[in-house]
């Protein structure tokens, strides 16, 4: 018997991992010191049923020439302020670099405000993607979408494209899988589409001592 001291995490008779500085003799261990309970990173598969669906999340692509019609603060007004991520790109890029003379000379024009060899940032109003074109000539430029994300329980009608995920309540059997969890209940975000009391495989990466899970990396729905 190895006795150490750490925190009650595992029941008996769980398999668990020890590190320690041993002498043996024969085979046989004689002597030990500093025995250290140690974490486990593992990857499980397990049964789980969908409990409810907490909130569904809308994220939408804006073109580069639309990014103003989003209106950040009505959005927060509608669905709530902490409900809307708004990833905004006031900026175009040069994929082949400008040179000295360049940026000398786009630098002048009115709505630039900072612009160096691999990117301009442009005025936040300034939306004319031909205007753009028709400066910059030659010059291949980039104009990068902007991205919003809505998190409600309504439906949301904007005109972009957009990918819909939901925020499912999870209840895992635990029982079946031999693994024990602080809680049975976690919350995941899939693209695919289940309803309440579906039955599914979720994929669950974290850290455990022997068969107990402390801390949960990841949920993956199946």
């Amino acid at each position: 018997n190895v006795q150490l001291w750490a925190e009650p995490l595992v029941d008996t008779d769980t398999v668990v991992l020890v590190q320690m500085i041993g002498t043996a003799q024969d085979g046989r261990l004689i002597k030990y010191q500093n025995p250290v309970l140690l974490a486990e990173k593992k990857n499980i598969q397990l049964n789980a049923t969908i409990k409810s669906i907490e909130s569904m999340k809308y994220g939408y692509t804006i073109p580069w020439e639309n990014r103003s019609a989003i209106d950040e603060s009505a959005l927060s007004l509608s669905y709530g302020t902490g409900n809307i991520e708004f990833e905004r790109n006031d900026y175009i890029s040069f994929p082949a670099h400008l040179g000295i003379s360049e940026i000398t000379k786009f630098k002048a024009l009115s709505y630039i405000t900072f612009i160096s060899d691999t990117s301009a940032s442009l005025n936040e109003s300034f939306t004319d993607f031909e205007q753009i074109k028709a400066d910059f000539g030659n010059t291949s430029v980039v104009f990068p979408d902007s991205y919003l994300v809505i998190t409600t329980n309504d439906s949301v009608d904007l005109p972009f494209n957009y990918s819909l995920a939901n925020e499912y309540i999870l209840e895992l059997d635990s029982a079946s899988s031999g693994y024990s969890f602080e809680k049975n209940e976690f919350s995941a975000i899939s693209t695919t589409l289940y309803d309440i009391n579906d039955s599914i495989l979720v994929n669950i990466s974290g850290t455990a001592f022997g068969d107990r899970f402390v801390d949960i990396d990841s949920i993956i729905l199946n």
